[in-house]
């Protein structure tokens, strides 16, 4: 059975029921990331003010009890669904291929976007949490080809595949 914790901006997080009480016992609050809410409380470590510091937990990383450096994918791309049925363990690269596309994008292309005031396209890839900037281009499919090198390199043949199909299908609709 599935049951839902309240947390902060109205938003609310799915559990399993055999969750919900480990869980409830705290307060949660929803935290934005990129596109996607999540489930996360702090903790104050510390009595002194100068020297507390703080550490934060996101629900499905306690749900799924794994080490730091582990990856948790949201199956369904819904970060709030916290039910064991939508957490998986995987690699880095699973989760990446996982990822939705932004609804509100400049480009048809994935690490492609318009730079406003430059009038120019850039290309930018994300590397272990880092935005590498990969050039700006008066051309999209030119900085798109850049960004593509650049996934090539750092992850490979497979996700390649994986955009380029994805971009066909978005942009055949």
């Amino acid at each position: 059975m599935t049951k839902e914790i309240k947390l902060t901006q109205g938003k609310v997080t799915l559990v399993d029921d055999e969750d919900f009480e480990r869980l409830n016992q705290w307060k949660w609050a929803a935290y934005k990331d990129g596109n996607n809410f999540y489930a996360l409380r702090n903790i104050r470590l510390g009595h002194s003010k100068k020297k507390r510091k703080t550490k934060q937990f996101r629900m499905h990383r306690v749900i799924m009890d794994v080490p730091k450096g582990e990856v948790i994918d949201h199956i369904n791309g819904d970060g709030l669904d916290n039910r064991k049925s939508n957490l998986r363990i995987c690699s880095n690269r699973q989760n990446l291929q996982n990822q939705k596309h932004r609804k509100n994008k400049t480009s048809r292309y994935p690490g492609v976007s318009w730079h406003k005031s430059a009038k120019k396209w850039v290309a930018q890839i994300v590397l272990k949490g880092k935005t590498k900037h990969l050039g700006t281009f008066a051309d999209e499919r030119e900085a798109a080809r850049t960004y593509e090198k650049a996934v090539r390199e750092s992850v490979g043949e497979e996700l390649i595949c994986k955009i380029k199909r994805r971009v066909l299908i978005s942009t055949s609709k």
